[in-house]
């Protein structure tokens, strides 16, 4: 009781915290098995990279700010981008990815996701999900792509299937 809508808590026995842990997985089990649990993300907007500017990470963190639960950042989607480098960062708990599209490179930070969990390399064509921020670093400030999200292209998903095909038809 109290708090905020999205508040919660409990206090445990450290001693108790394998049965809890057994008992809630349980109980989630039960009251969610009928449920579609798969997780989607949902974009304001598809952005084109020379859209993607300085003036406009800095009017977005004037105009709508503060962002929460009732006022979001807004999402956008860059279509058909070329990964450039990938480099883990924060002891490989996170990766620092340059992006490219049209000739304009982003340098974007994706949070909470390792190399060996990304599964997409340097030179594939990937959509990426992100929010648009503002980086200050060396005495440099620059805009910056807090990913949500990143997957495989329309375009780059078509080009895989028709390798597979070709290969498919080598074999036979």
């Amino acid at each position: 009781y109290g708090g905020h809508e999205l508040a919660a808590g409990l206090s445990i026995t450290r001693g108790n915290l394998d049965e809890f842990r057994r008992r809630i997985n349980q109980y989630a089990q039960k009251q969610f098995e009928d449920l579609d649990l798969t997780v989607t993300y949902e974009a304001d907007a598809i952005i084109e990279p020379e859209q993607i500017t300085l003036d406009l990470a800095r009017e977005l963190s004037q105009i709508i700010e503060p962002c929460g639960v009732g006022n979001p950042t807004p999402v956008f989607i860059m279509e058909e981008c070329s990964v450039v480098s990938i480099r883990p960062v924060g002891g490989g708990k996170h990766l620092r990815i340059t992006l490219s599209k049209h000739g304009k490179c982003f340098q974007a930070m994706f949070f909470g996701v390792s190399e060996s969990d990304f599964g997409i390399y340097v030179g594939e064509t990937v959509d990426a999900m992100f929010t648009v921020g503002i980086n200050t670093y060396a005495g440099e400030t620059t805009v910056q792509l807090l990913l949500n999200d990143v997957r495989y292209s329309q375009k780059s998903v078509q080009e895989r299937v028709k390798d597979r095909q070709k290969f498919r038809d080598i074999l036979d």
